[in-house]
């Protein structure tokens, strides 16, 4: 039988082998005087508390004018380009996934002269959990980076409501470089019938010290708005989505099926045939940034005389129908529909009820088709 979560000396290895991070997202006030000394935070590190950490990145919106038969057609042109944040330019954003026993967590950021400041005056509770394997996730936003280069954030649980010299201490995460949407998934995304539990793979991102992996669905309540939003980075998605599989594997492995050893599984429920499934591929380094995550290449995409979209890189892609007008926009993921076929519809409505399609294009341009 598959175990939801891997034994507390497993998980050590794997996620200390990374020395990588999770945190959380909040706005951070001005700290008006630090003590340069404080460089070091009391506590005991802790492989099983993961805080990382990337840019806010934008996604593009591509707004086409409806001038044939409603949806995409040969003779749309391109109206506009929307750049979609979830917070904004400048802010960084940052999520902690905790293994261990640390209840509500304190999260610091090195301040200009080099000592750590609180970047909140509480402490952050109310996190997403994951009862079996009692896995726990935290965000927070730093909307005013301090400007300390590179920006390094750390983040320290509480035991027992007091911070102590056995409070676990979270990885200290480093923005070090840009964050792109250039991986690419190399999975088949119609993997047969028989064996829902499909394999997952993509290209290796230089620089990455593992990847994390997320299968989820959106869920009815779920917004157009959230649905572009989550195109953008972060190792899970933490919204309105249920949850089909979480977990992390080490590098260099570019592959993971469902279902078998070898990855931390968070949470772990056996896909259904014939539903389409968003797989997001997150790539981190050593200094617990995320640096890469799947594209779409909007730039690329072309409709055929039929109104099917398609595209040449392994991204999935959505899209909506306006009053005279339609948009496109890049999901972050590739969708994958186990004993499903390149001709299955593929539409939803999102909780305001608007009708989108989703579609998924491949390295070969006409694997790919939304319909």
């Amino acid at each position: 039988m598959l175990r939801f979560f891997s034994p507390r000396r497993f998980v050590i290895l794997a996620l200390a082998a990374l020395t990588l991070p999770i945190a959380l997202t909040g706005c951070s006030k001005k700290v008006t005087s630090v003590d340069a000394d404080y460089t070091e935070l009391e506590g005991t590190p802790d492989p099983l508390a993961q805080l990382y950490i990337w840019p806010d990145v934008s996604t593009e919106v591509h707004v086409y004018d409806d001038l044939g038969s409603p949806g995409p057609s040969e003779s749309d042109t391109l109206l506009r380009v929307e750049h979609v944040y979830r917070s904004g330019p400048g802010v960084v954003r940052t999520m902690l996934l905790d293994g261990g026993l640390g209840s509500g967590f304190e999260y610091f950021r090195r301040s200009p002269n080099g000592a750590y400041a609180p970047m909140r005056d509480y402490v952050v509770t109310l996190p997403h959990k994951w009862l079996e394997s009692h896995w726990e996730l935290y965000e927070l936003t730093d909307t005013h980076p301090s400007g300390y280069t590179p920006a390094t954030y750390q983040a320290r649980g509480r035991l027992e409501g007091m911070p102590t010299t056995p409070s676990p201490l979270s990885n200290a995460a480093q923005l070090t470089g840009p964050t792109e949407n250039t991986m690419v998934y190399t999975g088949n995304l119609f993997p047969a019938r028989a064996d829902t539990n499909f394999t997952m793979s993509w290209a290796p991102v230089t620089g990455a010290v593992g990847y994390w992996m997320h299968v989820m669905q959106f869920r009815s309540t779920a917004t157009t708005d959230e649905i572009i939003q989550s195109a953008t980075p972060a190792p899970v998605w933490n919204g309105r989505v249920n949850d089909q599989f979480v977990g992390f594997i080490a590098a260099p492995a570019t592959s993971y099926k469902l279902g078998t050893p070898g990855a931390l599984v968070l949470t772990y429920t056996p896909p259904l045939s014939g539903q389409n499934y968003l797989v997001r591929i997150t790539a981190v380094n050593a200094q617990g940034q995320v640096i890469a995550f799947i594209g779409t290449g909007l730039d690329d995409i072309r409709v055929d005389a039929e109104g099917r979209i398609q595209g040449a890189t392994g991204g999935g892609f959505g899209t909506v129908q306006g009053d005279g007008f339609w948009r496109i926009f890049p999901l972050g993921c590739a969708i994958v529909n186990p004993g499903g076929t390149s001709g299955a519809p593929n539409m939803a409505r999102t909780a305001e009820g608007e009708l989108f399609k989703i579609g998924s294009s491949a390295p070969n341009p006409m694997a790919g088709i939304a319909r």
